[in-house]
């Protein structure tokens, strides 16, 4: 796949360059790995397209054929003249699941994989599920239709009643896109749908399938909302987060099925750190109101969204508070410290509310 970090610039990369890389070979049973087209490729599985055997595998393609074309764009699969006609936002996600599954089969050889073929118990259809040996499901959906927060949050709902992991990854222009007016280098526009997102403790994540590569943007919005968890916050005009860098999926690790982009863990533990903040400032002053009249019960401290009010941090807040918790961490796991001595923190599986293997 590619072979560094990418630095994050303004535009969508590869914005209108949409290349199918993954073809079926006819003579592999159903349900068996896509092949994948690598970069320099083209010369390798040309014999295979002019014989016929590798095939467009989108189940609408009226005719199927391919050819491999190389040159001034990325080494790719191509259609006969006026046929396939696929559009962007669909090879788009076919593609974005496709490399999901690559790359969990890479990381996790022993899991069961299915490509938008298997329902669980609920009747949803996730695009990637991760069956484990023993038994522990991890379920990626690729977004780049319009979806609201409250489609969002029933159909995670529905997958964490059936005790399955669900991991959400976003790509296209609906959701990767800048803000409007004058913002920091490496701005994106906050989709309201990751209010809900960030409210259920999962972190922004975003996928670019035609450079194969997925970032988790961070900043004072993405840091408020994992901290106060309002599904619906009102003050939230002119959102936006940071996005330092893109990834090579190939070069990020998972735990336990899950996905741990560099950097997702401090952002977490930042949010975890604010949280506890607010939630203390909340019990003080609820401790100093006078007591309520009698018969009147006073008002416990909310655990989620309402009750804590507070202003959303600066990027340059967030950030300091990253580092701090960052040095932190390094500092617990030197000789002498509590972590040497048998505590841990918690794996990113865990933190998004993964059972430890």
């Amino acid at each position: 796949m590619t072979s560094s970090a990418q630095p994050r610039s303004g535009r969508h990369p590869e914005r209108a360059a949409g290349a199918q890389v993954f073809a079926r070979d006819r003579r592999l049973p159903d349900g068996a790995p896509l092949t994948y087209l690598e970069r320099g490729g083209a010369d390798r599985l040309r014999p295979d397209t002019r014989a016929g055997h590798l095939l467009c595998p989108l189940a609408e393609c009226d005719d199927p054929r391919l050819s491999v074309r190389a040159g001034s764009r990325r080494d790719h699969f191509a259609h006969r003249p006026g046929a396939g006609g696929h559009g962007p936002e669909t090879l788009a996600h076919h593609t974005a699941k496709q490399l999901i599954a690559a790359w969990l089969r890479h990381l996790y050889p022993q899991a069961a994989l299915d490509v938008d073929s298997a329902d669980i118990e609920t009747g949803q259809r996730p695009d990637v599920l991760a069956t484990f040996p023993d038994g522990y499901q991890v379920a990626y959906e690729v977004q780049f239709a319009h979806l609201t927060r409250e489609q969002w949050q029933h159909r995670h709902d529905g997958y964490a009643s059936a005790s399955v992991k669900d991991v959400w990854l976003f790509g296209g222009r609906r959701y990767d896109r800048d803000p409007r007016g004058t913002h920091p280098p490496g701005a994106r526009a906050v989709h309201t749908v990751f209010d809900a997102v960030l409210a259920a403790r999962h972190p922004m994540l975003l996928i670019s399938p035609f450079t194969e590569a997925v970032a988790a943007p961070a900043g004072g919005y993405v840091a408020h909302q994992l901290a106060v968890r309002d599904p619906a916050p009102r003050a939230r005009a002119g959102a936006f987060a940071l996005l330092d860098t893109w990834h090579p999926l190939h070069d990020v690790p998972a735990t336990r099925g899950v996905i741990d982009i560099p950097g997702m863990r401090a952002e977490l533990a930042a949010a975890d750190a604010l949280r506890a903040e607010l939630l203390s400032e909340a019990q003080r002053r609820s401790a100093s109101r006078p007591a309520p009249a009698s018969g009147v019960e006073r008002a416990t401290v909310p655990g989620i969204g309402a009750g804590l009010d507070a202003p959303i941090p600066s990027d340059r807040e967030f950030r300091e508070r990253a580092r701090q918790i960052r040095q932190r961490t390094e500092q617990g796991r030197s000789p002498g410290s509590r972590a040497a001595r048998g505590s841990r923190q918690p794996a990113l599986g865990e933190r998004m509310g993964e059972r430890p293997a």
